[in-house]
């Protein structure tokens, strides 16, 4: 911007711009953001041309469709500056009170242009912003603390328990337990989903938490003579007193399905 000439850059009119704005990207800025990936592949070229390219893209940033926006973030002494400052201290002291006036006069502005650029920022009035901040932090809490409502709200700022029920409520559309419930399942729900989109990894875990791309070793597959000594202890405790019992039936599940079913004698011990 100090490098411009006068009447290189738009004229700023009109009022305050948001802190989010969209619109198409034009045929010239892809074209740069093109050349400048391109420069992944040229290591060679990269310390002299990317430094231009750069210069480049922030320039059609600065004199296109949103090129007032861009330049208020330059600019030290701009509203939108102010306003991210104000932001920025409304975040990190949600849980405190504070009066609209202190945080208009820590920015530099009077009231009614601090309440005029923050709403234009942010689409909120300071004190809306802070009630945002305070609840959303009480949710992930309550995600983790579900039956605690009392100290949730007044970790986030409430001195009044039935305040804070108030507002989750008509923030969220029900308490803040049965959003906190609410919350959970879906959280339970996307990872449930995630593992059955993921399905279980195939390989080999080696020594050291390196994974293998080789499939597991099948199971040896079991024999019909183990199966049989394995009925047979069953049954003894079945008939502990007969004198000899002839079946074909007991041959275990793997065993069929893993040898050719066939039929066997199975003898209690001898004494």
């Amino acid at each position: 911007m100090l490098r411009a000439g006068p009447g290189d850059l738009p004229r700023s009119s009109g009022p305050p711009r948001p802190g989010i704005t969209v619109s198409e990207a034009s045929a010239e800025l892809i074209d740069a953001v093109v050349r400048l990936l391109r420069l992944l592949d040229r290591p060679r070229d990269r310390r002299v041309l990317v430094p231009l390219l750069k210069r480049e893209i922030l320039w059609l940033l600065m004199t296109g469709e949103q090129g007032e926006a861009v330049r208020q973030l330059g600019l030290a002494d701009s509203g939108l500056n102010h306003v991210t400052r104000a932001v920025g201290w409304i975040r990190d002291n949600h849980t405190k009170a504070f009066r609209v006036e202190d945080l208009a006069r820590s920015s530099g502005m009077s009231v009614s242009a601090f309440h005029r650029n923050f709403h234009a920022v942010t689409a909120m009035s300071p004190i809306q912003f802070q009630k945002q901040i305070r609840l959303q932090a009480a949710r992930l809490m309550m995600a983790n603390r579900p039956y605690d409502v009392t100290g949730v709200g007044h970790r986030v700022g409430y001195d009044s328990p039935s305040q804070f029920s108030r507002e989750c409520k008509r923030q969220f559309g029900v308490p803040p337990s049965v959003d906190a419930a609410r919350l959970r399942r879906r959280v339970d729900h996307a990872a449930a989903a995630c593992q059955g989109l993921s399905g279980p990894r195939s390989g080999v875990l080696r020594p050291g938490g390196r994974r293998s791309d080789a499939p597991a070793p099948a199971a040896p597959a079991p024999r019909p003579r183990r199966e049989a000594l394995r009925a047979r202890g069953r049954l003894q405790q079945v008939l502990p007193g007969s004198t000899g019992v002839r079946s074909t039936r007991y041959a275990s599940t793997a065993a069929s399905t893993q040898a050719p079913a066939r039929p066997y004698a199975v003898w209690p011990s001898p004494s």
